[in-house]
């Protein structure tokens, strides 16, 4: 006869979100001009979308290293101790 063991889980603590919104892509009347037959323009477009998100990840993830306030345990502690003011957040 097996014994069973269940594994042991210990949840993560929840860490603050991180948003960045980049530059509208205007794409708006490109079918009717024929863009999606140019090949060379959708890959430049798609090329260029592609930098813009992964710039923007990358950007976010040095964001939330540097950010003293990124866990959840130390940014209660600062708000509870300051009389419920919210930990401040960094300037883009």
């Amino acid at each position: 006869e097996e014994t069973f063991i269940q594994p042991i889980l210990i949840p993560k603590t929840p860490q603050r979100y991180y948003f960045k919104f980049g530059k509208p892509v205007t794409t708006a009347g490109l079918y009717e001009e024929g863009f999606s037959k140019d090949e060379e323009g959708v890959q430049a477009m798609y090329d260029g979308v592609k930098e813009d998100v992964e710039d923007g990840i990358e950007w976010l993830l040095r964001r939330r290293k540097e950010d003293p306030f990124g866990d959840t345990v130390f940014r209660t502690l600062y708000e509870v101790a300051s009389g419920g003011k919210q930990a401040p957040t960094f300037n883009p």
